[in-house]
């Protein structure tokens, strides 16, 4: 709550104010928190909670959501709060799993398929085997657990987050850890025997009787083997712990963790971060920087930490080796801020600063950066300090938008790098999930939010091809064999278009009800779709060539792109095409000449090039076509009954060129 409350406090008066509720947060835990039965870190435990304090159903996430179901009292009540959406790659670069509001999901990386690996998953990391065969994850303790004997049990308390087993298709859930305090941030290490991971849990054990500060603040390093057994706790619970998950060396034997310093351990204030290198069976321990405001990441080779530093001036990227205490700076990080819960501004104080994203490349020559969900994230090459911002735009909407990037990652061969994204409606979660290459080109979108949530009983069901042939689309659809095919066809261009701009046509609706489509004429057809200034997006389906029925086509003002499909030439019964104000380009095809019944011709405001066809010119009913803000070269046919002639600064084709 105090976390809540210090994060609305700006600017330097707000100070002592904030030095008073650091006292409150202390403080105000005693004659709260009560311990009142503990068992063996690995057993059954109760915890309750005074009544003046109230019952919570969870830790709030991103944007007030609550994703983590019935996780007790809140777990930082006022200590750091890093949350954030995460995004891993499976070890041979087929799939890409991410949280979505609570879910862990997962999709292949072409985009082909998508489906959910397991439930109530909070913003913490997911951690995939080395074999790509599992996953493990934090989430709230169920009331019954299979044991790892396969004995179903009961447990009392919902105090916590266990870490979990899953099999990448979601199936076999295994139970790694059960005890009183938060298990999450796990890590697996390079050969998949072990899984390091933070806990509470032996600071907790230790106090028994005693009353309790807050707890998910005192976090520990412990490592377990694969199964959750053999658990060790690599460091003492005076070591406290960064809420960031551990990172392996590429050889499995050392660690690297971020650490608040001794006289900073009760500050509200988020300095004396301190970069330590962990030997994994906990012998020793060393620290290689300060004044870090990231996670660290280690070079491929291991023999170098990449983090971010704070300064005097701002904040920079750095590396350091592994025995070393001198580091090197390699990049300016711009758009830096504080991390949740702090009151002091970063702009006011780089060491408020928090980078949620520092990346190797796996070839070892270039490193990943996410500063601020506003800020693009961007590539820095090593040997030259040259930065390559990653942005996805015009995907969706317009030239202008820059989707606000939520977590990033590297493919396993360092090709390509996936961004999880949302756009500036702020709503929870991922609004889409995208690839691009190193240098933040070729974008491929593999889901977008609209495939992530299930349909729910009130939504429009999607028409598909059985729909039209159900008898409810198209009424007798043995006696209207063309208005069936006309059905398959505005089907096939609505799967073509991106789930978020599609119009809201239903199966349970007649084909004439649907928004933009008219049907008429004997036998019936479709003979209008009118859908203008919908935001729709997509490659200009060729599956409208088959309503050869139609007379108006208006699909101006949206976000198609890609050329003209030659196939609208078999509309021969076409009288008006407007598909002025998209995203258009290539060449008209001379197709389109074919359509000796067209009156009205509209292809303003697009990326159109080439020369104008000829044929155009001989269409014998066209009276109108406007051409305005295209990049046409050549000249003008002569006799093309243009609508703003003087717009198009191009010369009259000579008789007979």
């Amino acid at each position: 709550m105090g976390g809540w409350v210090l994060g609305r406090l700006r600017g330097r008066r707000e100070r002592a104010l904030i030095a008073a509720l650091a006292i409150v947060a202390v403080v105000a835990p005693i004659g709260i928190w009560r311990l009142l039965e503990v068992g063996d870190a690995r057993s059954d435990a109760t915890i309750t909670v005074d009544k003046e304090f109230g019952a919570h159903s969870g830790s709030t996430g991103r944007d007030g959501h609550e994703p983590f179901g019935d996780c007790g009292p809140p777990r930082f009540p006022w200590g750091p709060r890093f949350e954030y959406d995460v995004v891993a790659w499976s070890p041979d670069g087929s799939e890409v799993y991410f949280t979505d509001r609570g879910d862990l999901q997962g999709v292949r990386s072409d985009g082909s398929r998508r489906w959910q690996i397991a439930k109530t998953v909070p913003w913490t990391s997911i951690a995939v085997a080395p074999d790509g065969v599992q996953l493990v994850y934090a989430a709230c303790r169920p009331e019954t657990v299979t044991g790892l004997d396969g004995t179903p049990r009961v447990l009392t308390d919902q105090t916590g987050f266990e870490l979990f087993r899953v099999r990448r298709d979601g199936q076999s859930v295994e139970q790694l850890t059960a005890n009183v305090g938060v298990d999450f941030y796990p890590a697996w290490s390079p050969d998949g025997r072990r899984i390091a991971f933070l806990s509470d849990a032996g600071r907790i054990e230790r106090t028994v009787g005693r009353v309790l500060p807050p707890s998910g603040v005192f976090l520990s390093l412990y490592t377990m083997a694969a199964d959750g057994s053999d658990v060790q706790q690599v460091l003492d619970d005076e070591f406290l712990m960064l809420h960031q998950p551990p990172q392996w060396s590429p050889d499995g034997q050392h660690l690297a963790v971020v650490r608040y310093s001794q006289a900073e351990r009760w500050s509200v204030e988020p300095r004396g971060r301190e970069l330590y290198v962990v030997r994994a069976d906990g012998a020793t321990q060393w620290r290689v920087a300060t004044d870090v405001v990231s996670a660290p990441s280690w070079s491929p080779d291991g023999r170098r930490l990449a983090f971010a530093r704070a300064g005097a001036g701002g904040v920079a990227l750095h590396t350091v080796g592994m025995a070393d205490t001198n580091s090197t700076r390699v990049s300016d990080i711009p758009q830096w801020q504080a991390p949740r819960g702090y009151g002091i501004p970063a702009d006011e104080d780089p060491a408020a600063a928090w980078i949620d994203t520092v990346a190797w490349s796996p070839d070892g020559t270039r490193i990943l950066v996410r500063s601020n969900p506003d800020h693009p994230p961007f590539v820095v090459r090593l040997a030259t300090g040259e930065t390559t911002q990653l942005t996805i735009v015009s995907i969706r909407y317009t030239d202008s938008l820059v989707e606000e990037v939520l977590a990033a990652t590297w493919s396993p061969d360092g090709a390509r790098i996936v961004l999880v994204a949302r756009d500036y409606s702020k709503s929870p979660g991922p609004d889409l999930v995208a690839t691009v290459t190193a240098d933040g080109t070729d974008a491929q979108v593999l889901a977008t939010k609209e495939e992530f949530a299930p349909w729910q009983p009130g939504q429009p069901k999607v028409p598909d091809a059985a729909a039209c042939r159900a008898g409810v689309v198209v009424r007798d659809p043995d006696g209207n064999p063309d208005l069936v095919m006309d059905c398959l066809a505005l089907v096939e261009f609505q799967q073509a278009l991106e789930r978020r701009s599609r119009p809201t046509w239903s199966a349970d609706q007649g084909i004439d009800a649907w928004d933009g489509v008219r049907v008429g004429g004997t036998p019936r057809r479709v003979e209008a779709l009118v859908l203008p200034d919908l935001s729709m997006s997509a490659r200009l389906p060729g599956a409208l060539g088959k309503l050869t029925g139609l007379r108006t086509l208006d699909l101006s003002h949206n976000l198609f792109w890609a050329e003209i499909p030659a196939a609208l030439g078999s509309l021969s019964q076409l009288e008006h095409l407007n598909l002025g104000h998209n995203r258009l380009m290539g060449p008209i095809p001379p197709e389109l000449g074919e359509l000796t019944k067209l009156r009205t011709l509209d292809l303003a405001i697009n990326s159109l090039s080439g020369d104008i066809p000829r044929e155009l010119a001989d269409m014998p009913n066209l009276e109108e076509i406007a051409l305005t803000g295209t990049q046409f070269t050549g000249c003008v046919p002569p006799g093309l009954p243009l609508r703003d002639r003087d717009e198009l600064d191009l010369p009259t084709c000579e008789p007979g060129s």
